[in-house]
């Protein structure tokens, strides 16, 4: 058997104080050891500052949408509440029929109310005021406040929206 010879390269053997600190440093553990701490942290309190981002916003998009749906609702109930007095009086002229603004008014309040009433939460707080535009069109802008869940707790304001919907009473030919 032959054996084979380690020979060593020349400077191989050789280290600067710098290196030799280096490797010092890496063997005792050195400066690497506890410096995932501050990366969890950081990333732990980003996790948090997204999740309160997040539950608010959506918290603030479905109320705008549950308002919106109110607006709607009681737009479409107010053009549904003609006046028996303007269309026995007056007729239906076209495809359009008078809205009587009183009449309109009454039936959004009453709308809120019953929504209201049925205690779902969804529109506590919401007012809602009706306009006839045109005579044959109603429009309903609801404005209602609410607590965002988790910023709430730090700002005391409540956040306000406001929605708008509307609807025209329009006529059918039968035949």
């Amino acid at each position: 058997m032959r054996m084979l010879r380690r020979t060593r390269r020349r400077g191989a053997g050789r280290r600067t104080a710098g290196c030799r600190r280096v490797v010092q440093r890496l063997r005792s553990g050195g400066t690497e050891q506890g410096s995932i701490l501050p990366l969890v942290i950081g990333f732990g309190v980003s996790l948090v500052m997204l999740s309160v981002v997040v539950l608010d916003t959506s918290q603030a998009w479905i109320y705008r949408r549950t308002l919106h749906s109110i607006a709607d609702g009681a737009s479409l109930q107010a053009a549904n509440a003609l006046d028996p007095a303007v269309i026995y009086g007056d007729g239906v002229v076209g495809e359009t029929v008078a809205i009587s603004e009183p009449i309109a008014e009454q039936v959004v309040d009453d709308y809120v109310a019953a929504l209201q009433r049925l205690d779902t939460g969804h529109a506590d707080g919401v007012s809602c005021d009706a306009d006839v535009v045109g005579g044959d069109e109603v429009t309903v802008t609801c404005t209602g406040e609410f607590t965002l869940p988790i910023l709430g707790f730090l700002a005391a304001d409540l956040a306000t929206q406001e929605m708008t919907g509307s609807a025209t009473a329009q006529t059918r030919s039968v035949g």
